[in-house]
């Protein structure tokens, strides 16, 4: 299952619909609406490149969501973060001073997968 990592059967919520499309239109909307001040994800895509491509990579991305969503399969990469530790106050041997900070691959987690579900009229 070249770059998709299915899940067990048992994990399955069983929910489908049929109905759910990820269109085109909705992934080119949130791409021009991309943040391009955040640092990368373990992708190494920057979203400035997402955002100026953003008229040729909104069909092959639709695409790729809607065949996520109908197999109910996220690519492996998609559960990939660097998580990085922030000191916040205190003293720095003390690992409770430190909080986390996520960094997640660029399309999945900066809004181009957020809300971009469109029900057919």
């Amino acid at each position: 299952m070249t770059g998709f990592e299915a899940e067990n059967d048992a994990n399955h919520t069983g929910w489908q619909d049929s109905s759910v499309r990820l269109e085109k239109k909705d992934v080119l909307e949130k791409l021009f609406r991309l943040r391009e001040d955040t640092s990368l994800g373990p992708d190494g895509i920057h979203l400035l490149l997402l955002k100026s491509c953003a008229e040729f990579a909104a069909e092959p991305l639709s695409l790729i969501f809607q065949a996520a969503f109908e197999s109910r399969v996220v690519p492996k990469d998609w559960k990939t973060a660097l998580v990085t530790p922030i000191f916040k106050t205190g003293s720095r041997s003390d690992p409770a001073n430190y909080r986390p900070s996520h960094s997640h691959p660029s399309v999945q987690t900066n809004g181009a997968t957020d809300e971009t579900v469109s029900q057919p009229s």
